[in-house]
């Protein structure tokens, strides 16, 4: 008999937005938690500083999150507000070590507010009028309008509109800014992070279930990762909990992607201390079966396609590594935009996850490559990989090196693919592909994880939702100053952003 997928209980649906802050990890009555030394520490420098900030005295700022590192850096990233506005631009991390003391302070804007005029000239109903003629999302809903200071670049008074609906066949969340003096919209960016994926399957595997009325697929030991069906989001469920059996459909590559996120689960708690996709215990569900070739993640899910022809659904370790590691991103330090260099560096990082993920996974199916796409051949059977970290020039449209980026954000994030395969790797590795530099370098690679762990501290630093190359340049090589004693892990680092022709802007020093 067909089992078919059964919809859980309303109160058994996790989502990344309904427990972001609920904190999961124990807290030492004996001992003040290492994130109240590293607030008090942050909050202190706020409060006497005012000018290493560019803090005006109508500024306030609002804690968004706090991380403690085992032995430190810890980091302390705010919001700010003028005059009771939000400041999209205008955020701070502060960097300490795990004894309060300051070490560092990111931030991007370059001077005060003072004398922004706040009172908008044009109404809130004219400003959604407008960003919904220019939105690219169909059937579109405006979903929220707040007045904001939009101070990447010169500041100015907007008001950001929230569009909801689809763009082609996809989910759009679309953020539009609208110059609250003159009407002119100048600037947007799509919430949901949508990538070409890949996958198949992985034989057999351990799968977590937990017993309802029948079994399902949800793990209670890692966020109540749960895995569900399209279009319904019913939890994937069985009666004798023997998986794969054929029944209902998609349920071996439900399995597939039920794996993946348990192994992702790991990779973070076993490589980077972190308890799950924010470090407060949370994941968010995944989705199978959806009939397009493509994948996204969207804040609250992580929805996979199947390929070209529909031979292979998108449920291998890199498509869901990487959609994953979207949820990461936006939950370590300030979410990035989809402007171009920092959507680029967002899709960098969703690479970076997918391809730790196989390396933490060790699976023989599916070794680490630094390729992208190579089980799921996107383009139909036999088309192979789409992006490739060690050579991005080798799918036709992604630069090996910074200099003229193209107009989309997957193949804009060539330069870093390629500087953080050569930094892991470096330029010939034994058993792995070759990386030619742009400088025509030669050097060897950290190691998987050390170049992981200097990745992940410098997402620890972005200041707010729009950075650049440069900016991730700098915060790289203040990760390994951190992370590492001496200066080995720093050089290597500097050369493999030389070695993809990012510049220097504002590098620190290791002494």
């Amino acid at each position: 008999m067909r089992k078919k997928p059964r919809m859980p209980p309303s109160q058994l649906v996790y989502g990344l937005a309904a427990l972001l802050g609920v904190s999961l990890l124990p807290v030492h009555a004996e001992a003040e938690p290492p994130e109240a030394v590293l607030t008090s520490a942050a909050e202190r420098l706020l409060d006497t500083e005012p000018a290493r900030v560019h803090r005006d005295p109508h500024d306030s700022f609002a804690l968004r999150r706090v991380t403690a590192t085992p032995g430190g850096p810890g980091y302390a990233a705010y919001e700010r507000y003028h005059r009771g506005l939000p400041v999209r631009g205008g955020g701070v991390v502060v960097v300490t070590d795990a004894g309060g003391r300051l070490r560092d302070v990111e931030l991007g804007m370059t001077r005060p507010l003072t004398g922004l005029p706040v009172r908008p000239a044009i109404t809130a109903v004219a400003a959604e009028t407008t960003a919904k003629q220019v939105s690219a999302a169909a059937h579109s809903d405006v979903v929220a309008s707040e007045l904001v200071v939009h101070a990447v670049g010169a500041p100015r008074l907007a008001w950001e509109i929230v569009i909801t609906g689809m763009a082609g066949r996809a989910p759009s969340r679309s953020h539009v800014f609208i110059d609250a003096r003159t009407g002119e919209r100048f600037a947007g960016y799509d919430e949901v992070k949508a990538a070409t994926g890949r996958g198949e399957h992985y034989g057999e595997v351990p799968v977590a279930s937990r017993k309802w009325v029948d079994y399902e697929l949800v793990d209670p030991s890692r966020g109540y990762a749960d895995t569900q069906y399209y279009p319904s989001r019913a939890t994937f469920t069985d009666e004798d909990d023997r998986w794969d059996d054929g029944s209902p459909e998609f349920e071996k590559h439900a399995v597939d992607a039920h794996y993946g996120t348990r192994v992702f689960w790991d990779m973070l708690r076993d490589r980077f201390a972190r308890n799950g996709l924010d470090g407060r215990g949370t994941m968010v569900p995944v989705v199978v079966g959806w009939e397009e070739t493509n994948a996204y993640f969207n804040n609250m899910e992580v929805v996979l396609g199947r390929n070209a022809d529909n031979t292979r659904q998108l449920t291998a370790f890199d498509v869901v590594g990487h959609e994953l590691g979207h949820a990461v991103d936006a939950t370590t330090g300030m979410p990035p935009s989809a402007a171009l260099e920092s959507g680029a560096l967002g899709e960098a990082t969703g690479d970076i996850f997918g391809a730790l993920t196989e390396a933490h996974a060790a699976h023989p199916s599916d070794p680490p490559d630094f390729s992208v796409g190579e089980l799921v051949h996107i383009n139909g059977e036999g088309s192979g990989a789409f992006r490739f970290m060690y050579q991005p020039s080798l799918d036709g449209r992604s630069p090996d090196c910074y200099g003229d980026l193209p107009d989309e954000v997957h193949y804009a994030a060539g330069p870093a693919n390629h500087f953080f395969y050569l930094l892991a790797k470096g330029t010939s590795p034994a058993g792995g592909p070759a990386s030619p530099t742009c400088d025509g370098s030669v050097h060897p690679g950290l190691g998987v994880w050390a170049a992981a762990e200097i990745w992940y501290h410098a997402l620890h630093r972005k200041f707010d939702w729009d950075y650049g190359y440069s900016d991730l340049r700098r915060y790289t090589l203040a990760a390994a100053i951190e992370r590492y004693p001496g200066c080995a892990e720093f050089t290597a680092v500097r050369n493999a952003w030389n070695a993809v022709a990012v510049p220097a802007v504002n590098d620190p020093s290791c002494t």
